[in-house]
């Protein structure tokens, strides 16, 4: 996608990166911190762990995670909207929120992480992620972080 607005194709390029980042959120920002050759190796990597049945490299689980509780969390606003009540919200989430397989299962959304994500500390969720899937890999947040968006 870089390539292709490189060489001024920006409007395939637009649709292609809006579609990868919802699917995939937070990946845009993979792409601006990530070197071309970085990508490359990343996708190398991950090829070879596929057909040498190999373990994958270590910043993949960490990116599987981040994307899926990105997606999770912005499925979660989409479901409440407006709503600010940790307790209907979470009522909302019991009724409406189905979990894709690399998404958080509803039961990871307790009054405290829905309080956190409606109320962040610092203002952006990705730090709350960053911490939750630290606390999930019993890893630093910033070891995650710079796991997954440097390389």
């Amino acid at each position: 996608m870089r390539l292709a607005q490189a060489e001024g194709s920006n409007i395939k390029a637009k649709e292609d990166m809006r579609a990868l980042a919802a699917r995939f959120p937070g990946a845009l920002r993979e792409l601006d911190r990530l070197t071309m050759t970085q990508i490359d190796e990343r996708v190398r990597l991950l090829e070879e762990s596929i057909e040498q049945s190999r373990t994958p490299p270590a910043w993949a689980p960490y990116a599987c995670a981040y994307h899926g509780w990105m997606r999770g969390i912005l499925k979660l606003r989409s479901l409440i909207g407006d709503e600010r009540d940790v307790a209907t919200a979470l009522a909302i989430l019991r009724a409406h929120y189905v979990a894709a397989d690399d998404e958080p299962e509803l039961s990871q959304f307790d009054s405290r992480s829905i309080q956190e994500i409606l109320n962040p500390v610092e203002g952006r969720t990705n730090s709350w992620v960053f911490r939750r899937i630290a606390e999930e890999f019993g890893e630093n947040a910033t070891q995650v972080e710079r796991a997954i968006f440097d390389f």
